[in-house]
């Protein structure tokens, strides 16, 4: 998306002071159409990196860790291996939730209505 504001979107014939609100109401559309659609890239890759890389890979640390003390492989307490799996259960689970309702948060105008609103 370009920079710069095409001179069609603004007539000539308005005088200087509409043509400057003109001129920011244009660049604060392109900005928030700009951000729009960086959300939606961020979304998918945030998506696939939580599901598919932290998620598993703290599923992974967990089931060894467990294995190992189950095993006597590692030799922890009841109350350490409580503790760790439950803090790092609620971190993993605490962070998820944080950035994906951050990125897929929906304020009250737009989940009461399903239509697009025209400008």
């Amino acid at each position: 998306m370009s920079d710069h504001i095409p001179d069609a979107a603004i007539p000539t014939d308005v005088p200087t002071e509409e043509k400057t609100e003109a001129n920011y109401l244009v660049r604060n559309r392109e900005l928030s159409l700009r951000s729009l659609e960086q959300d939606i890239t961020h979304r998918g890759s945030f998506g696939v990196v939580i599901i598919g890389v932290y998620l598993p890979l703290w599923l992974l640390f967990v089931g060894t860790v467990v294995l190992y003390a189950g095993f006597k492989i590692i030799s922890l307490s009841d109350a350490v291996l409580t503790t760790l799996l439950n803090t790092t259960t609620f971190n993993v689970i605490g962070l998820a939730t944080i950035v994906l309702s951050y990125l897929f948060f929906r304020s009250r105008q737009q989940a009461g209505s399903s239509s697009v609103e025209e400008p």
